[in-house]
């Protein structure tokens, strides 16, 4: 009879990976290098998971829902609408910088792409969602056809990824900084109603 699954070693493995996976990427990443981190033996991970691969989908799924969960909070929350756009963009950008080559792997290995589609999908409805409530309560100019602002949504966010993604490793912190300057003065010079 199999002994059942610790659900907080589980996650704690996943934690792990995700810090590992984070720090070294998925190919120089060893399930070794996880278990040591999440202090189980190397065998115990596979009681969790079928291989290195199956782990890092694992992880990146858990990434995705909380960073989408985290989004709705912010969404939901009853801040200003400015301010709930100043804390996704705040949260989204601090978990691209500790995530990046999660992303990474994500953007550059063929079979991981659906792993990005998806949840990108969610997440530009969120953004979407925030400003259609900017405009909804006079804040922000922004278009009335819902193609245009979906297809402007995508453009922003796959640059700001691919431009992160593409930076390196010494110039990540700065080209961060530069993507969020941008975006706030394209916000304030050109969506809030004046």
């Amino acid at each position: 009879m199999a002994r059942p699954k610790d659900e907080n070693k589980r996650k704690e493995i996943i934690n792990s990976a995700f810090e590992i996976f984070g720090k070294k990427g998925f190919e120089s990443t060893t399930i070794k290098d996880i278990a040591e981190q999440a202090n189980v033996a190397s065998g115990s991970v596979y009681n969790y998971f079928e291989n290195k691969e199956d782990l890092f989908k694992a992880t990146v799924e858990e990434g995705w829902n909380d960073l989408l969960s985290e989004m709705e909070k912010i969404s939901n929350s009853n801040e200003h609408p400015l301010k709930k756009f100043e804390n996704l963009m705040e949260y989204g950008f601090q978990t691209l910088e500790n995530a990046i080559p999660l992303l990474k792997g994500m953007l550059f290995k063929a079979n991981q792409h659906e792993m990005l589609h998806d949840n990108l999908e969610k997440f530009y409805r969120n953004i979407e969602k925030l400003l259609l409530e900017g405009k909804r309560v006079g804040l922000l100019n922004i278009t009335d056809d819902p193609e245009q602002l979906a297809s402007g949504i995508k453009i922003i966010v796959a640059g700001v990824l691919f431009s992160v993604a593409m930076a390196k490793p010494e110039e990540m912190q700065d080209e961060v900084k530069r993507l969020k300057k941008a975006i706030r003065l394209m916000i304030e010079e050109r969506l809030i109603k004046r």
